[in-house]
This record gives C-alpha cells, sequence and structure tokens, in this order.
C-alpha cells in the first residue's frame, strides 16, 4: 500500500540502510505502538508525520548505547574525529584526541576493520609528500552523534586545534584545496578573521 511504501522509506532515509539503525528503530516505534508486526513485515500504526518525529531520536538513541560500550579513548578519539568531518587522518586529528598518530591509527584500525563506526578510507596525501591512511565514518548520523555528545567549548577547541594542524601541514600559498574546511573550522573556533581570510582563499580558487 502507499503509506507501506511510504514507511519503508522513510526507515531506509532514517537508518541509511544499516540493518543495526532499521532494527533499533523498529523496537522503538514498537514499544511505542507506532508500528506493528503484519505476517513477516512491519506495518506503521501512525502517520508518517509521527514518524518523523519519533526516529531521529531513536537513532541516535541506538547509535548512542553503542558508544558508550566503546573504551574511553576510542570515544575521545571518534568524538574529535567527527569535528574534523565525513573524512579523517591521524595527521589531522590525533592532536585533538590527545593522542599520538600511531595510537590514534591503532584504534581507527580496530575499528574499522571490526566494522565499528568507521571504515577505511585511502590515503590523504599532503604537499609534503607523505601519504598517511584515511577514514570515513560509516554514515553521516554516527558523525553527528559524536560531534553533538560534545559541549560548544570542547567542539571549539578541537576545530582550532584541527586548523592549526591543516595550517602546519599545507603552507601558505598550497591551501586553496583546503581553503573552504579551514574556514569552517576557524567559524566554528569562532576566529573570524582567519575563517575570512580563508573565504577569500576558497571564493579565488
Amino acid at each position: 500500500t502507499p503509506a507501506d511504501q511510504e514507511f519503508a522509506h522513510l526507515l531506509a532515509e532514517r537508518s541509511g540502510g544499516n540493518p543495526l539503525f532499521i532494527g533499533a528503530l523498529l523496537d522503538h516505534l514498537l514499544d511505542a505502538s507506532l508500528v506493528c508486526r503484519h505476517g513477516a513485515g512491519w506495518r506503521p500504526t501512525a502517520t508518517a508525520a509521527a514518524l518523523r518525529v519519533a526516529l531521529p531520536r531513536t537513532v541516535a538513541q541506538a547509535v548512542e548505547a553503542r558508544i558508550q560500550r566503546l573504551a574511553v579513548p576510542a570515544q575521545r578519539l571518534l568524538e574529535a574525529a567527527s569535528v574534523a568531518g565525513p573524512v579523517f587522518a591521524s595527521v589531522v586529528v590525533a592532536e585533538a584526541a590527545g593522542m599520538s598518530c600511531a595510537a590514534f591509527d591503532e584504534i581507527c584500525d580496530a575499528l574499522a576493520c571490526n566494522g565499528q563506526f568507521i571504515r577505511h578510507a585511502g590515503n590523504l596525501q599532503l604537499p609534503s609528500g607523505s601519504t598517511w591512511p584515511g577514514y570515513r565514518f560509516r554514515h553521516a548520523l554516527i558523525s553527528q552523534v559524536f560531534y553533538e555528545r560534545q559541549g560548544p567549548t570542547r567542539r571549539s577547541a578541537s576545530h582550532r586545534t584541527i586548523a592549526g594542524c591543516l595550517e602546519r601541514l599545507y603552507p601558505s600559498g598550497q591551501r586553496d584545496e583546503i581553503a573552504a574546511e579551514l574556514c569552517r573550522h576557524f567559524s566554528d573556533a569562532q576566529f573570524w578573521d582567519d575563517a575570512l581570510d580563508c573565504m577569500r582563499i576558497a571564493l579565488q580558487v
């Protein structure tokens, strides 16, 4: 039916097709009497508007439950990584996470190999010619939960630290490709003059 199709589309949209998210969402909606079992599947018992209100919070709760089972260093690492963006590397983020690049990569490799939160994303090549392993969050919702569980003061400090690392890695005159990224970090750190300088560079590209 159209209602069932809309429900399936909404689940896919909010879960990104992730089976863990779908299961968590369905369990919550069932407990809230917003869906019912129908044969081998599920059927909504509420309007699409009611489901839309319920689903975002449920996904965040599902992710948060998994986060709390992580060791504290891994939580801290992924929180800092969420400030960097959907794709990140230790050479840019390790300082914000308060750890060495080697420790950062070791944790990331373990998480990626176990299918937890992130996956490998090729290598980051720097102007110096060096390359570093890159990682990517498995879903934007995951990155969002890690970002929002931090206070604004800590997020702002991480944005500033990451911006400083990028400035060191990309010498003046070689920042065209990261100017927009730098602008975002400086803006979120409330370094307005630096953000404006980077915006000028980005607009010239």
